[in-house]
């Protein structure tokens, strides 16, 4: 069987002067030490800025990378993520000394025999084939890329030593030198290309993004192995040049930048640090949102005429993470796919509400030299895969047309490798991998003699030609240059590294001031979806300021960003990450990895750390950054702000973190440094502490406003009219109840009302009128201005323009004959701050909420009342208070918006009110029937929440309002007036015969013919009216639910209570349904619950709703028992 070779990238950094530990940073991850028992938390991360303790030694230092199809996680169908086994044995040979004539190259070999050990080795001068040393404690688990469990691990040089690196220190060592290093698995069981047969083969290396280039021979075996190799060349040692290299092979390019040229790009999101860098200093605040909303792909949804409000609101909701909630079960109903078969009850998890935690700032690195070693294998494919070959295409000669063809067998002693033992275990293709290894260095050339002080030698002219190919915007990096010819597949450039000083910067170490605003969250306004800083900003002191300090992990998720943008995102230099840890040092969380004892159970969890005195609940204020460096994987480093950057780094700040007039501060917004989320729950309109549901609604009526004879006409739920709040010459406004109804001169509107809240809502519009009627006629300051009827129509009219419902709401009602009616609901409002510490400062922190979007089309939200008193009315929006226009008079004529502006004290204008996190706040809501309503707090996401049409829908298609109309010219006998044709239902006509007396008549529809009455016409005016016919829906067709059993508490069946209704699906499966989620199933109309004893008929179970306590289900059989299913057998599954 054959072995697929699969090229891994090399670093080699040579140290050639002596070096100080301030030279180098401290990169290594600790160890951790278990505890006794249960979890602790340990810091194995160096603290940032910290030197190494020993300057690293003379010599060449090799570091190689793994595949990135062995670092990316697999996820299995639970949700957990696992990483591969990596390879666990490593052999590196040294190339050495001069070539030329007859003479050879030098082979020297180390072994890393157990990568994967607690306590790895190595083996020095393998050739001489020492015995393996004993593999001492056996490791919990095959060696990952995480290592320990740090994703960086794998990355630095001295976490991996002896396991994917090795120190040479060329003693008595000649120039040049080259390197291979070859991998493979000691167990061939963690082989991931240990699969059977053909197709298993293709998916896994489609898994794992690698391509065998050239194509595997048809007929030939699948692969049932791999092996990994890398080669560096035409090292120099002691300097950099060698003979024969002509003054310019021996280069060592540097890759590491200087900090002038680099610039730092900080944002509230990556993609905003993203756009801080793309756009010129002076683009506008727009220009930086549109970009940052394209990285984001937000712009795909962002249409219509709430376009900007819905990318406002993605762009705000981009900068939080989020965690599910705790989940819950409950039954739902399940409808037979087959029309043959009946549906059936299942029961299924339901998610709360998910918590939002703020994101730290992002930053994005341009020009800090971004190396291709990790995160970019498939950059030499055009389906971005790994070039990989098969065992035997390995390179055997490498040299000029018509001239030395430079075979690497040439310059190598016989059986180079012949002295390791098989116990070692190297495969096969180490042989012809390092035949390779000296076909592709050109310190290896044959004609190295022919090179001069200006030109290097021929063969190893054409060998560093090829290195021209290594660019990925070359064609075929596996095709020889020009002049040059090969024997063999030229490997993926990945696997062979020229001669250079490598910079792989992994990690950005920072330092910042975090400086408070004076008041906290009470400096800062909050707008549409966030806070803003309103007018000009004082600069905290500094001795407030509070030193941060932290490291970024990076990525180049910042280039891989740009995809979406435009092509070559590889290739742009671009790194970016979180600047982690503000908020666990604002708190004095621990952040250091979890470390279990041996035996620690899964529950076990680490102690609870000590409150700090400067712990921050809600932080809000600014960010200044004060020194930043670059580190890569060696631990060099590059200084970019600070004090040791005289040429310091450009650095750029995103557009919602700007400060006006303070160029070198972020704002950072107030958010709480724990996870949190804002509820805005419908609630049971009744005033039950319990949720509104399918059969639970939160509509506790109707109105309907006419601004042309300024009226407001009050609904009960069910869509029955009751009275009407009208202008009164005397008392501003007075209650007049429905046309048909007896009167009562003076009773409050909540006598008739049957819901106590919308009850109370029209009290507390009629009381404050009454007291501004009282103040008008004692002539005081506060009878100046509209009534609170007047106002509110107002603002209901204008705030109602701003909705539209195309394609959401129904056609039940008569909105567009008589008036737009009004759902009134109730509802909560709830911040809840999930924080361990429990601070007693959320308890007392006003957090301020804004209902309602008038920039969203589909936000209903007309008005709202906060709390149970009602006496003041809120609107969504400033603006509404501004711009409303007047009611038209009696000519139709209304005042321009702008002109009369909102004055009644009973109209809170400002937009918000403020909760305190964890105290669940009531608020009766004014909303447009089948519209949404949007709960903004800046602090979380904005959440929207829409009506049930099932809540509404009923009750709009009987609802109609009574239009006072007239005088009108009518017969003695009958009423005949001009009516609609495309309204169903019967027309009446309410008139006074007289004083305290009403009378109804039947419209009788008026006809074209102009017929005059044989008796004298007389004159009337009253109240048109008309009562829809039903329309027939799902309601009339209930899904018949049979129970054949009770679950209960309470022992003997006198005394037992009721808690589940158990029965058997069509299938044959079993339901268990709680009495609360049943009573929401009947209450919808969708379902017929019964009962059907052997012997008797079909019994229906109702809902019997008592005006004191909970509802509860009965039969209606029999009236006498206050819960007669206790007959019922208890059910057994």
């Amino acid at each position: 069987m054959t072995a697929v070779l699969v090229p891994v990238a090399l670093d080699v950094l040579v140290v050639r002067e002596p070096t100080a530990p301030a030279d180098w940073a401290h990169t290594a991850l600790g160890r951790p030490t278990p505890p006794a028992s249960g979890r602790v938390h340990e810091d194995l991360l160096p603290a940032p800025f910290t030197p190494r303790a020993q300057a690293r030694p003379a010599g060449a230092h090799l570091h190689w990378g793994l595949p990135d199809g062995l670092t990316r996680g697999v996820a299995d169908d639970t949700g957990a993520t696992s990483f591969r086994p990596v390879p666990d044995r490593w052999l590196v040979v040294r190339l050495s000394g001069p070539t030329g004539g007859q003479q050879r190259r030098a082979v020297h070999a180390w072994l890393l025999p157990y990568a994967g050990a607690v306590d790895p080795v190595r083996v020095d001068n393998a050739l001489a084939g020492p015995t393996l040393p004993a593999p001492g404690p056996a490791p919990k688990s095959p060696l990952t890329a995480l290592g320990h469990g740090d994703l960086g691990w794998a990355g630095y040089y001295d976490n991996v030593t002896h396991r994917f690196a090795l120190h040479d220190d060329l003693a008595g060592v000649t120039g040049p030198v080259a390197y291979l290093v070859l991998g493979w698995y000691t167990s061939p069981a963690q082989d991931p290309l240990r699969v059977t047969g053909e197709v298993e083969h293709t998916r896994r290396m489609e898994e794992l993004g690698w391509e065998i280039h050239p194509p595997r021979p048809v007929g030939q075996p699948v692969p049932d192995r791999s092996v990994y190799h890398a080669a560096a060349v035409a090292i120099g040692w002691p300097t950099p040049g060698w003979p024969g290299d002509g003054g310019l092979l021996g280069r060592e390019v540097d890759y590491r930048p200087a900090a002038r040229d680099v610039t730092l790009a900080v944002g509230e999101t990556l993609a905003e640090s993203l756009a801080a860098v793309a756009a010129e200093p002076e683009d506008q605040f727009a220009a930086a949102r549109l970009v940052e909303g394209l990285l984001l792909g937000a712009l795909a949804d962002a249409d219509g005429t709430d376009a900007d409000a819905r990318l406002d609101a993605d762009l705000h909701q981009a900068r939080f993470g989020s965690a599910p909630a705790a989940a819950g079960n409950e039954y739902i109903w399940q409808p037979a796919g087959d029309a043959t078969e009946g549906g059936s009850f299942v029961q299924v998890e339901r998610t709360a509400p998910r918590v939002w935690h703020a994101l730290e700032p992002a930053l994005v690195v341009s020009g800090g030299g971004r190396s291709p070693k990790h995160g970019a294998d498939g950059r030499y494919s055009d389906i971005g895969t790994l070039l990989c070959r098969l065992e035997g295409q390995a390179v055997r000669a490498f040299g000029v047309a018509a001239g030395d063809p430079g075979r690497g067998a040439d310059v190598l002693p016989a059986a180079p490798l012949a002295g390791l033992p098989a116990a070692y275990g190297v495969p096969a293709a180490a042989a012809e991998l390092l035949v390779e290894l000296a076909c592709l260095d050109p310190g290896s050339a044959p004609d190295l003699a022919q090179g001069t002080d200006t030109a290097p030698a021929p063969v190893a002219a054409a060998r560093a030609a090829w290195w021209v190919a290594f660019d990925p915007d070359h064609d075929d990096p596996t095709l020889p240059p020009p002049g040059a010819t090969v024997e063999g597949t030229l490997p993926s450039p990945v696997g062979v590294t020229p001669p250079s000083r490598p910079w792989n910067p992994l990690l950005l170490e920072w330092e910042a001031s975090y400086l408070p605003s004076p008041r906290g969250a009470h400096d800062w306004r909050l707008d549409d979806t966030d806070f803003v800083l309103p007018g000009p900003v004082r600069r905290p002191a500094e001795n407030r300021a509070r030193v941060l300090r932290g490291r970024v992990m990076l990525s180049p998720a910042a280039g891989t960003l740009l995809d979406p943008a435009g092509a070559g995102a590889d290739e742009r230099d671009l790194l970016g990450g979180e600047l982690t840890g503000i908020a666990a040092e604002l708190r004095g969380d621990p952040t250091g990895a979890v470390v279990d004892a041996p035996d620690a159970p899964d529950s076990a969890t680490p102690a609870p750390t000590p409150r700090p005195a400067d712990f921050v609940a809600l932080r809000a204020g600014f960010l200044r950054l004060d020194r930043a460096r670059l580190v890569d994987g060696f631990g060099r480093y590059l200084e970019l702000l600070g004090a040791a950057a005289p040429a310091p780094a450009q650095v750029r700040t995103g557009a919602t973190l700007k400060v006006p007039g303070q160029p070198d501060l972020a704002a950072l917004r107030p958010r709480f440094t724990a996870p949190a989320r804002a509820l805005l729950r419908f609630a049971d309109a009744t005033g039950a502490l319990r949720d509104a549901s399918a059969g639970v609604s939160p509509v506790c009526g109707y109105l309907v406003p006419s601004p042309t004879d300024r009226t407001l006409e009050f609904f009960d739920a069910a869509g029955t009219a009751y009275g009407r709040l009208r202008p009164d010459p005397e008392r501003v406004t007075a209650w007049e109840e429905d046309p048909g109804r007896p009167a009562t001169l003076g009773a409050a509107p909540s006598r008739f009302l049957p819901n106590t809240y919308l009850g109370r809502f029209a009290d507390g519009l009629l009381a404050a009128d009454n007291a501004l009627a009282a103040a008008r006629r004692d002539g005081r300051a506060a009878g100046v201005g509209q009534s609170a009827l007047e106002a509110l129509l107002r603002a209901l009219d204008t705030t109602r323009w701003t909705v539209d419902l195309t394609g959401r709401s129904g056609d039940e009602h008569l909105a567009l004959l008589l008036g737009r009616p009004v759902a009134v609901v109730r509802a909560y409002v709830k911040v809840e701050v999930e924080d361990p510490r429990q601070p007693a400062e959320n308890a007392t922190t006003a957090v301020p909420v804004r209902l309602g979007d008038l920039a969203r089309s589909q936000d209903g939200l007309l008005a709202y009342c906060v709390g149970d008193e009602m006496d003041r009315c809120h609107l969504v929006d400033p603006a509404v208070a501004l711009l409303a226009p007047g009611l038209p008079d009696g000519s139709g004529a209304a005042a321009s918006p702008g002109l009369d502006p909102l004055r009644s004290p009973y109209l809170e204008t400002s937009g918000t009110f403020t909760v305190t996190p964890g105290v669940p706040v009531p608020v009766t809501l004014l909303m447009a029937p089948g519209s949404d309503v949007h709960i903004t707090t800046g602090l979380v996401p904005q959440k929207g929440v829409g009506l049930l049409r099932e809540w509404t829908g009923r009750a709009l298609s009987r609802l109609s309002p009574a239009l006072r109309y007239g005088p009108v010219l009518r017969e003695a006998t009958e009423t005949r007036l001009p009516l609609p044709q495309d309204v169903r239902g019967v027309w009446t006509w309410h008139r006074r015969p007289g004083p305290g007396a009403w009378a109804t008549d039947e419209v009788v529809a008026a006809t074209v013919d102009a017929r005059l009455p044989d008796e004298p016409a007389v004159t009337s005016e009253g109240w048109l009216q008309v009562a829809l016919a039903p329309d027939t829906a799902y309601f009339d067709s209930a899904v018949p639910v049979r129970i054949t059993c009770i679950r209960s508490t309470g022992g003997s069946s006198s005394n037992r209570t009721v808690t589940a209704l158990g029965g058997t699906n069509a299938d044959g499966s079993h339901f268990l349904i709680p009495v609360a989620e049943a009573i929401d199933f009947i209450t919808t109309g969708r379902f017929a619950f019964y009962i059907e004893q052997p012997g008797a008929k079909r019994t229906e179970i109702r809902v019997v709703r008592p005006k004191n306590g909970r509802p509860y289900l009965r039969t209606v059989a029999d009236g006498s028992s206050p819960n007669n299913l206790d007959s019922m057998p208890e059910c057994r599954h």
